[in-house]
């Protein structure tokens, strides 16, 4: 008995953007209108630079080298990720993870990074938000692209230290003071920081602040270059 086709016959898989039922998560339109970004930006100053390069005259001791997007958040994206993440559409995370290796496999940075032993890493959720949705979204999504992309995962190695507000409808200072301190390398994780190299994984690039404070967060416990890469921004 297969349970999979049963459970696809009785619980019908929908388009997470448009809601129509096409057995699966994202239906042929919705996926042809979702827009790649086409102009990378650094991620300081949000001038356009080439892969999304820090530039020089922004760099600074713990600042991000370099953040990248695949896609530009609209309407489309900005629905998907909310079904993914408050309607706990937890199976989606793959299928959209198998979406996005495909998208990440001809990013210009993707040979640089893996000549590099470049390291990924999702934004941890705190254990209480984790207690409530039962996954980080991030993570999963993160775990379905290494899995195809044979991109070495650490999944563990920085928490959240306290619960902080939603950073949306926050402007810009708040955000920052919302997420200060908000990250800590694991006290059993710290030598497998020093001198590595990582790319932070999120779904959505907004102002970039939680993103940032992670990199000031691993690069204070010793880390090499570290790059910021979203699904969206």
């Amino acid at each position: 008995m297969d349970f999979g086709k049963i459970a696809d016959l009785l619980f019908p898989k929908r388009c997470l953007a448009c809601g129509c039922s096409h057995n699966n998560y994202l239906c042929p339109s919705c996926r042809r209108s979702l827009l790649p970004v086409k102009i990378q930006r650094c991620p300081i100053c949000e001038k356009s630079s080439f892969a999304g390069i820090t530039h020089s005259s922004c760099r600074t001791r713990y600042s991000l080298d370099g953040g990248f997007s695949l896609y530009v958040y609209d309407r489309l994206w900005k629905k998907i990720i909310s079904e993914i993440k408050f309607r706990l559409v937890r199976e989606a995370t793959d299928y959209l993870g198998r979406e996005l290796a495909i998208k990440l496999r001809d990013c210009p940075l993707a040979p640089r990074w893996k000549s590099s032993h470049f390291i990924f890493v999702p934004v941890p959720i705190h254990y209480l938000k984790f207690k409530w949705r039962g996954f980080n979204q991030s993570e999963e999504i993160l775990k379905s692209i290494g899995a195809r992309l044979g991109l070495p995962l650490e999944l563990s190695l920085v928490k959240r230290t306290r619960l902080t507000k939603s950073q949306a409808g926050l402007s810009q200072k708040l955000r920052k003071n919302n997420i200060s301190g908000a990250f800590a390398v694991n006290e059993n994780k710290t030598k497998d920081v020093r001198e590595k190299n990582f790319v932070v994984f999120d779904d959505i690039w907004t102002t970039g602040t939680t993103i940032k404070e992670l990199a000031k967060t691993l690069k204070k416990a010793g880390a090499g270059q570290v790059w910021g890469l979203t699904i969206c921004r």
